[in-house]
C-alpha cells in the first residue's frame, strides 16, 4: 500500500468533513453510516470514519447516526477544518472528491 503525504488547511468549502473515532460497536455504526450516508462516509480504520456533510454540526452527524442515543454505540465526532498526513492515495481522493462537490 503506497502512502501519500498531503495538507490543506482553512475553509474546506461548503462540504464539511467530519471524522468519527473510537466507535464502540463498529458493526452497528457501518450500517447507520450505509443508510444515513451511504456515498458520503470512508472507512478509515476498523472504528473510524470520515463523513462529508452539508449544513450539519458534529452533534447533527452523531444524532443522525445513532451515537447520541447510543443505539449505535458510543463514539467520538470530530468536525475538521484542515488536514494534513500521509495516508493511503484513496484517502486524499476520497477527501478531494467530497469537498470539491459543487
Amino acid at each position: 500500500m503506497s502512502l501519500t503525504p498531503i495538507g490543506r488547511q482553512g475553509r474546506l468549502g461548503d462540504v464539511t468533513v467530519f471524522a468519527i473515532i473510537n466507535a464502540s460497536n463498529p458493526a452497528s455504526l457501518m450500517s447507520a453510516l450505509k443508510t444515513v450516508f451511504p456515498s458520503d462516509h470512508l472507512q478509515i480504520s476498523s472504528s473510524e470514519w470520515l463523513v462529508a456533510a452539508r449544513g450539519m454540526t458534529a452533534k447533527d452527524i452523531s444524532d443522525k447516526l445513532g451515537i447520541t442515543d447510543g443505539t449505535s454505540g458510543s463514539a467520538i465526532v470530530f468536525t475538521t477544518a484542515g488536514y494534513f498526513g500521509r495516508s493511503p492515495n484513496n484517502v486524499w481522493e476520497w477527501l478531494s472528491a467530497k469537498i470539491a462537490q459543487p
